[in-house]
């Protein structure tokens, strides 16, 4: 990258990296002083610019401790800082250690292996098993936001799409919301998109960002099935801003029972709204089941003929 692209994206990566050091000095619910702001971001600032001049030194959490640790504190003097007034670097040191080499997290921001994901054309977060980890969910939070931004960027050319499906706990915080709310008024201009996937519309009205970032500027919606809010429907897509005109097909078609074996999706483009029957072939339903009882009886005759359970699927 070259020009201001680069400039802009080395601006985010420090960006990320304050962020990533909010998260694991402060607890959540605590605010950053302006003094802490100013003192991390530049803490960050003149690291990048040891690692410029100490090209063997490695990128890892570890050297940026030691680099706070032996060199930061002249420079902070330097520029007027005091050491219980403006930023408290020996409690900064003291809450960071479990993050440092053998510490209870020392593997969270030092592995060996330089994995560039931005390079990657199809990248998965599952976050099931974190959703409720008080530290590692922000922390791979913000590693998500951290790849969708470099891609957006760093590649010219090639549509990139982040796909946020089911995962409410991670962006109901208010770093992701707010990044949300820049990445949807932001991807466009960089051949990016943002795509959001919810079975229950109650989680997008959690958090006023959430709502603002999401409903607001959203110009294409897929509306599934919603029979379950048939008795409030026009408060429902209302709550999407699709406006009366398009409110009325979709309605009627919910309110037809003499119909075929098929379910309703409303594509809304703008101002346009279509409303098509959607039918899956019992092949199809097979192979994407995610009901419990039907993946067991999948495996269960996979294995009993010894075949694949795609080929079980299709039986």
């Amino acid at each position: 990258l070259k020009g201001q692209n680069a400039n802009e994206l080395k601006e985010e990566f420090k960006q990320v990296i304050c962020q990533i050091l909010f998260l694991l000095f402060k607890k959540e619910g605590d605010k950053i002083t302006k003094s802490e702001e100013v003192t991390i971001f530049h803490m960050v600032t003149e690291y990048y610019n040891y690692l410029e001049s100490n090209k063997k030194v490695r990128a890892c959490f570890d050297t940026f401790y030691e680099f706070t640790k032996d060199v930061y504190p002249d420079k902070f003097r330097k520029m007027g800082g005091r050491a219980e007034r403006e930023f408290d670097l020996e409690k900064f040191y003291f809450v960071l250690s479990p993050f440092y080499k053998d510490g209870q997290y020392g593997y969270l921001l030092n592995a060996t292996d330089d994995v560039d994901l931005s390079e990657e054309p199809f990248v998965i977060y599952e976050l099931d098993n974190i959703k409720d980890h008080p530290i590692l969910l922000p922390v791979i939070t913000l590693m998500i936001t951290n790849t969708y931004v470099t891609k957006l960027f760093n590649l010219s050319g090639v549509l990139k799409i982040l796909i946020i499906e089911e995962a409410w706990r991670a962006v109901s915080s208010e770093f992701f919301a707010t990044f949300l709310l820049w990445a949807f008024k932001t991807a466009r201009k960089h051949f990016g998109s943002i795509g959001v996937v919810t079975q229950e519309i109650e989680d997008l009205l959690k958090s006023e960002i959430i709502k603002d970032a999401i409903v607001q500027n959203t110009d294409i919606k897929i509306i599934m099935d919603i029979r379950k809010y048939l008795q409030q429907a026009e408060e429902v897509l209302k709550l999407f801003k699709i406006n009366s005109a398009q409110i009325s097909p979709i309605t009627r078609s919910m309110q037809n029972t003499n119909r075929g074996p098929y379910k309703e999706m409303a594509l809304v483009l703008g101002d346009v709204c279509k409303v098509y029957g959607v039918e899956v072939s019992k092949y199809g339903a097979a192979i994407f089941t995610t009901e419990p009882s039907e993946v067991v009886q999948i495996k269960q005759l996979a294995a009993k003929k010894g075949i694949s359970q795609m080929q079980a699927a299709l039986e």
